[in-house]
């Protein structure tokens, strides 16, 4: 896992509002099946803010920080993206593992974790990723 992150973003350097007009905490996030894409709409008019690519057969649905700010995604070959809703861009990428299946955010936003059912493991990312990373197999950390 160590090897594949990659910090696109420095979060440091993030806008601390929403760098468009819409409402932020009533945005749809848009996972568009087929083309590998993502569309962020603003919930008032249905109107596109944003589109990227994403990774291939994103898996599982987003799922959201404890604030609303950020979204994550993981792709079914053992992608996890961050993407920041103020900013609208990817701000990291780390390979969990693979046949990844869902993700889940702890409560506190400090945690993602993404089960794989290949190699029956679960990746943990610490928030930021630049921070601790473990992989879990059997409930046993390995680094």
């Amino acid at each position: 896992m160590l090897a594949s992150h990659k910090q696109v973003v420095d979060e440091a350097r993030l806008p601390a509002k929403p760098v468009f007009s819409a409402n932020p905490m009533n945005l749809f996030v848009v996972v568009e099946a087929g083309d590998h894409h993502v569309t962020i709409m603003d919930g008032d008019t249905f109107k596109p803010i944003s589109r990227f690519a994403s990774h291939y057969a994103l898996h599982g649905g987003p799922k959201f920080s404890p604030d609303g700010r950020f979204v994550y995604f993981a792709s079914r070959d053992g992608w996890v993206t961050q993407y920041d809703l103020y900013s609208l861009q990817v701000v990291a990428d780390i390979r969990v593992g693979l046949n990844t299946r869902n993700l889940a955010v702890s409560d506190d936003g400090k945690w993602v974790l993404a089960g794989n059912t290949c190699l029956s493991n679960t990746g943990a990312a610490g928030c930021p990723w630049s921070e601790t990373r473990s992989h879990l197999s059997g409930g046993q950390p390995d680094g």
